[in-house]
């Protein structure tokens, strides 16, 4: 990987925020945290990441049902949608929206970053 790859975190969980922070700091990973749809709205009309690692639960509503709605925000940016909800539903509503991949949580942060890492600089 060549460049610093830009990562926003979409998640209301801080102490999960925080351990992604810590567990990349050595990354060539330029790190940022939303804990809503609202603020992460706000982030993403003004930037594209490079990847979205987005939660499906939060506080102010679903991170598929914003996927759907905010879909031109999401143009360029490659999103991994990270859950603790299973449902095979869930999991097919999100492709067919287009995310990157999907994660069940707990997942290993190895995976995370092979993912992120997989990614040539030109996609």
């Amino acid at each position: 990987m060549d460049k610093s790859v830009s990562i926003l975190i979409i998640d209301d969980e801080q102490d999960f925020c925080k351990l992604i922070l810590n567990i990349f700091r050595l990354e060539p990973f330029l790190l940022e945290c939303a804990y809503t749809l609202r603020a992460a709205g706000k982030i993403l009309a003004l930037k594209s990441p490079d990847f979205i690692l987005l939660d499906n639960n939060l506080p102010d509503g679903k991170g598929v049902d914003f996927l759907q709605e905010c879909n031109s925000l999401f143009a360029k940016s490659k999103v991994i949608m990270m859950t603790t909800d299973v449902s095979d539903y869930l999991r097919q509503s999100a492709l067919r929206l287009g995310v990157y991949d999907f994660l069940v949580k707990p997942f290993s942060f190895l995976i995370l970053r092979d993912m992120i890492c997989a990614v040539p600089d030109n996609v």
